[in-house]
């Protein structure tokens, strides 16, 4: 009789056991881990580097950690440094895009941190503007230059005086705009492009905006 008892009672420790040992192995720190400070470094628009030369990535040494593992994107191969916290890699011409990855191991210690690798250029961000234009009035407009070249895109009766292929354009607003988008695309080498758009509306007595950064010529 005493030993049908203490079965049941050796079978209810080992389950309390059991479930401490996983409540402690779940405890162990990721990349979403506040307590780390620790992110990979490297480009992660790669469009001029395919079939070009290697690239650097890598994270700073991690305490505790003492070995880590690097999976690259398809179309990626890790050429130097596999096992520590710097890689050298070459891109072939058939990546498309992906993430990088790398697994961190140390005694009790597991860090997993990933950035994306991408052939698409920086999406352009306009610099703060007016929202509205008065007629004949003169704007220049302007996006973050990242190294590619811009294609503006303008609304019926605004045309670009100056500027065009750059970054930068002098647009002037004529009797027939009614208001409208500004859009730019940002081409790379790739043959790939991004684009983001600003409306601009058309207004009778436009006051002047001190904190404005686009920048306002005087009429002719």
């Amino acid at each position: 009789m005493k030993t049908l008892l203490a079965l049941p009672i050796l079978m209810f420790f080992f389950q309390i056991a059991s479930f401490a040992q996983v409540s402690a192995d779940s405890k162990n720190p990721l990349s979403d881990d506040n307590s780390i400070d620790a992110y990979i470094f490297g480009d992660t628009v790669v469009c001029d580097f395919v079939m070009n030369g290697a690239l650097k990535y890598g994270v700073n040494e991690i305490e505790g950690i003492s070995n880590y593992y690097w999976t690259a994107p398809e179309g990626v191969v890790i050429i130097e440094g596999q096992g520590t916290n710097s890689i050298m890699i070459q891109i072939n011409e058939n990546f498309k895009g992906g993430e990088l990855k790398l697994i961190g191991n140390g005694p009790g210690k597991t860090v997993r941190l990933s950035m994306p690798m991408n052939l698409l250029p920086v999406k352009p961000q306009f610099s703060k503007s007016t929202s509205a234009v008065m007629t004949n009035q003169k704007l220049i407009f302007s996006v973050e230059d990242h190294g590619e070249t811009f294609t503006w895109d303008l609304p019926k009766g605004a045309e670009i005086v100056s500027g065009m292929g750059s970054s930068e354009i002098t647009v002037k607003f004529g009797k027939e705009f009614k208001g409208g988008n500004v859009t730019v695309y940002a081409n790379n080498n790739c043959g790939l492009a991004v684009s983001n758009q600003l409306y601009v509306g058309l207004e009778s007595a436009m006051p002047v905006d001190k904190e404005n950064n686009v920048k306002e010529l005087a009429q002719k």
